[in-house]
């Protein structure tokens, strides 16, 4: 954008240059033509300063010598110590609007003077008439050209300006919606890490939750095992006692008159009394 806004100020100087140059054409052209048939001269575009910045610090020798002259003079009118040098620098830029002005001046004055002499020309004859009007007429179309050429370039370069000013106003709108978009993603930034802080603290609790489960897994299986293990003693036992009930029943015999007696004290239960450790002075 910067590089088209500097083409577009180079632009503007060359035609500034090329509307000076056809201006003092059609000056030339007008002087050949009656004051009721001249048109009014259209004013030329100016450069501001703020568009020609590196102009600023640009100097010649005849500008120095002339911000010694002027310096010379305050300091001899003992004026140095109430101006600094920027004063002398507003009074050099003075000097060349008068300078300017007086050119415009000088300009007009002698436009005044052909016209005068104009109106004080001799009777011509008839040819020099028809020479006179032919004349008039490449004169009028060239005036007439020169003033759409000026009309043209200034509308070209409007145009240029409007929409460089309009891409301009759609490259903020892009600039401030990009800005827009990195707030947003710097603030889905800020909850990611903080759902990511979350995250890791989810993750340390499924990992402990995980381990208690394998544990208890683990201990389901040991259970699982011994359960197995029991069921084995237990029917292991059940065989051995239905074999201590045959081998009772078979040494009962038959007819035995203290078979009841003896099954009662077969079939109750001891009640078997643990020793109590003794545990030896040391």
């Amino acid at each position: 954008m910067n590089s088209r806004v500097m083409a577009l100020r180079d632009s503007k100087v060359e035609i500034v240059s090329r509307l000076h140059a056809q201006m003092e054409q059609l000056q030339v052209i007008q002087q050949h033509l009656p004051p009721e048939k001249r048109c009014p001269l259209p004013a030329v575009p100016v450069l501001m300063p703020e568009e020609m910045p590196e102009r600023k610090h640009r100097y010649t020798r005849a500008t120095l010598e002339r911000y010694a002259t002027l310096r010379d003079k305050m300091t001899s009118t003992g004026l140095e110590e109430q101006q600094d040098g920027q004063n002398i620098l507003e009074l050099l830029e003075q000097e060349v609007q008068d300078t300017h002005t007086k050119a415009q001046d000088t300009q007009i004055e002698n436009e005044g003077e052909e016209t005068h002499s104009q109106k004080q020309e001799e009777k011509l004859t008839e040819l020099e008439k028809e020479m006179r009007e032919a004349e008039e007429i490449r004169n009028l179309c060239q005036q007439d050209q020169l003033f759409k050429q000026m009309e043209e370039a200034v509308w070209r370069f409007d145009a240029e300006l409007r929409v460089l000013r309009h891409e301009k106003l759609e490259l903020d709108v892009y600039m401030k919606l990009a800005d827009l978009r990195h707030v947003t993603l710097f603030e889905e930034l800020l909850l990611l890490k903080e759902f990511e802080k979350r995250e890791d603290i989810l993750q340390e609790r499924l990992t402990t939750y995980i381990q208690e489960e394998e544990e208890i897994r683990a201990k389901m299986h040991d259970c699982k095992k011994q359960m197995e293990l029991k069921k084995r003693d237990i029917l292991r036992l059940q065989g051995k006692e239905k074999t201590i009930a045959a081998t009772f029943q078979a040494s009962l015999g038959e007819n035995n008159k203290f078979e009841e007696f003896l099954t009662r004290v077969f079939k109750k239960k001891i009640k078997r009394t643990k020793k109590k450790e003794t545990h030896g002075r040391e």
